[in-house]
């Protein structure tokens, strides 16, 4: 089966680490199956000396090789927050002519696009016009945000029921996609993630804080993710104010709040005990969950967390917000459940002084393994393929 992968949350040499979750997906499935893959991932237009992400956009390659993968960058138009509710068939427009010349060039028997919107939409619609089946799987905020944006609500509820199959990474994902399309439960499938447990597990925390220049008579508080305001590091922020001991807060990740944490760190009194580490590539990420006592997640809003993933694989365990799909992976021991933010100051704190077995999150990560993800993922794609007969181009 050759799958062309359709989704702008994808890793390049200008965002090494954006999306990462998908190419660690799609590449195990195309392996386990000896299937060939590519993806077009495209990007707004840029220029070199726009702020921020909008000014890394314009030195992402046109065209480039990802090991064996080759990863296609098409240009479109877009104006943050003036052209959302264009923005999908802006997408369409661009990657119209890539995907033809790839059917010629290559052909491909499945488009699987990751996000429903903008991404999810283009998907299906472009997938419509070339006679292919498409699979589209919701990845979090795009259940949660997006629908409360009208134009792109819309968008979601005409294309998104024309996909061949629908999936989520959570079930509280796949039932929030129902509710919002008005499509049966059970026409959408659940299909969480794995967690590269090579990469991510125990090791020796002395000698990874050595390397990582991390105090070795302090405990360590770990958490992971974009500095964006969903993610909510204000609140572990302030807890660490009220935590006794003067653990360390370490926060890998990098995002538009970086300045205000820094400055609610120095508002607070807190400059020798939280670290704002930046971003990290995969492997400095494991390196910092093995020089870690416990990981902790405030985030407002998720799908199904990787980081949560990381962390049990990693030996930790976790104090997390119920939300998304994070009940579904924490069910036990290996584990703390905030539902009350009051109470997040001294869960922090009783989890930080209680001892934990890593083997029992080394062992709920590994029942959350790939094997069952990508037979399941295995199944979905060569049924809709083997189903689908060949469909008449939309004029």
């Amino acid at each position: 089966m050759r799958v062309l992968t359709f989704t702008g949350l994808y890793p390049s040499s200008a965002f090494p680490v954006h999306g990462v979750f998908v190419p660690q997906r799609m590449l195990r499935l195309c392996a386990r199956n000896g299937w060939k893959l590519t993806v077009v991932a495209p990007v707004p237009r840029s220029l070199p000396f726009l702020p921020g992400r909008r000014g890394r956009y314009f030195h992402v390659p046109r065209v480039e090789n990802q090991g064996s993968v080759r990863v296609h960058h098409p240009r479109y138009f877009h104006v943050p927050h003036l052209s959302v509710g264009r923005q999908w068939r802006n997408i369409v427009r661009a990657c119209r002519p890539v995907l033809a010349e790839l059917d010629r060039s290559e052909g491909f028997d499945l488009i699987d696009s990751h996000y429903l919107y903008p991404d999810g939409c283009a998907a299906v619609f472009l997938a419509r016009e070339l006679g292919k089946p498409c699979v589209v799987t919701a990845r979090g905020s795009d259940v949660w945000v997006l629908p409360k944006i009208p134009a792109a609500a819309r968008a979601m509820r005409e294309e998104l029921p024309r996909a061949d199959r629908l999936m989520a990474v959570a079930g509280a994902l796949a039932d929030g996609m129902a509710e919002f399309l008005g499509v049966p439960r059970e026409q959408i499938v659940t299909v969480p993630n794995g967690v590269d447990m090579e990469l991510f597990h125990p090791g020796d925390r002395a000698a990874t804080r050595r390397n990582l220049g991390l105090p070795q008579e302090k405990k360590i508080l770990l958490s992971v993710g974009r500095l964006a305001p969903a993610k909510r590091f204000d609140l572990l922020i302030d807890a660490l104010a009220a935590i006794p001991g003067e653990p360390l807060l370490v926060i890998v990740g990098d995002g538009p709040l970086r300045s205000d944490h820094a400055s609610r760190v120095q508002r607070l009194g807190l400059e020798g005990r939280v670290r704002l580490a930046g971003e990290q590539p995969p492997e400095r990420v494991a390196e910092f969950m093995r020089a870690a006592d416990l990981f902790a997640l405030a985030s407002d809003l998720e799908g199904w967390p990787n980081v949560v993933m990381e962390a049990l694989a990693s030996g930790l365990h976790v104090v997390a917000r119920p939300v998304g799909g994070v009940p579904e992976i924490l069910t036990g021991p290996e584990g703390t459940l905030v539902g009350d933010l009051a109470e997040l100051p001294a869960l922090l704190s009783q989890a930080l002084e209680t001892p934990h077995d890593p083997a029992h999150s080394v062992a709920r990560a590994a029942e959350l393994g790939w094997d069952s993800t990508l037979r399941i993922l295995t199944e979905v794609f060569e049924d809709v393929v083997h189903a689908r007969k060949p469909a008449r181009a939309v004029r």
